[in-house]
């Protein structure tokens, strides 16, 4: 539907895990999300101010106006009475096996995505779950914030 829509291009639709998602779907994690459907936002944008040696230890700033901004797209928020639930998608393709350490690369990533949501709800992140579809997997980084 969503190509003849004109919405998605024949190469992005063959490159879709659907599978994965109907998987994912069918979870107790998929159907909390489902059933707060109301509380869901996905594909929040957001741009986040950030110091710069907490990108890089060796780059001190000269003033305290000298940020790195850090720009992003949460794939998943799911708002639960007053904590947040941030979900990552992941089409890696890797084995179940490797999923836990997999999920450490993107431990950063997840980090900026909690603490700019953080800093706009002024909520806890209480989990921080990474789908990887593929793999049909879920990793939680925990709680931040």
């Amino acid at each position: 539907e969503m190509v003849a829509a004109g919405r998605l291009g024949e190469a992005e639709a063959g490159a879709l895990l659907l599978d994965g998602a109907a998987w994912f779907l069918d979870t107790e994690l998929g159907r909390f999300i489902r059933a707060r459907a109301e509380d869901v936002h996905r594909e929040v944008a957001f741009v986040w101010s950030v110091p710069p040696e907490q990108c890089d230890p060796a780059v001190v700033g000269q003033d305290h106006r000298d940020v790195v901004l850090v720009r992003g797209m949460v794939d998943l928020l799911l708002t639960t009475g007053n904590s947040l639930l941030i979900l990552d998608y992941k089409t890696d393709r890797v084995e179940p096996s490797g999923c836990a350490e997999r999920a450490e690369t993107y431990r950063g990533q997840l980090d900026h995505y909690a603490a700019a949501m953080h800093g706009i709800w002024n909520w806890p992140v209480t989990q921080r779950p990474l789908v990887f579809l593929y793999a049909r997997q879920i990793v939680d980084l925990g709680p931040i914030c």
